[in-house]
């Protein structure tokens, strides 16, 4: 769910993009250059079997939530290496298996995707 405090977020940082509030809880912005790998994802993600598949088994291994989690401690050190009660952003989030694997309580996680399928 978008809450109003989330809006003004994404809006500081979408620069020149014109997000589409409207449509329904998840904003859209239009990309213009789309690449083959882009699309690629997009509807790898898109597609029901793929994106759940990929959510339950891939990227959900212990090993996987530890490289993460150490991730999060380093860039977060001086923040007691977590992101709890912070406002997160995962670039690329695809399903949200990082978030699904590592956990934590952040105060707002915003996942942003090219692919609605995995915002779904």
């Amino acid at each position: 769910m978008i809450l109003p405090e989330h809006k003004q977020i994404l809006k500081e940082l979408s620069f020149h993009a014109e997000i589409d509030w409207d449509t329904d809880s998840i904003p859209t912005c239009q990309v213009s250059n789309w690449t083959q790998g882009m699309r690629a994802n997009a509807d790898f993600f898109g597609h029901e079997l793929y994106r759940d598949k990929y959510l339950q088994t891939e990227n959900c291994s212990q090993a996987f939530g530890e490289r993460w989690q150490a991730a999060i401690r380093q860039s977060l050190r001086y923040a007691n290496g977590s992101w709890d009660d912070k406002i997160a952003i995962d670039i690329g989030c695809g399903p949200g298996n990082l978030y699904a694997t590592i956990g934590g309580t952040p105060q707002v996680l915003i996942g942003v995707d090219i692919s609605r399928g995995a915002l779904e």
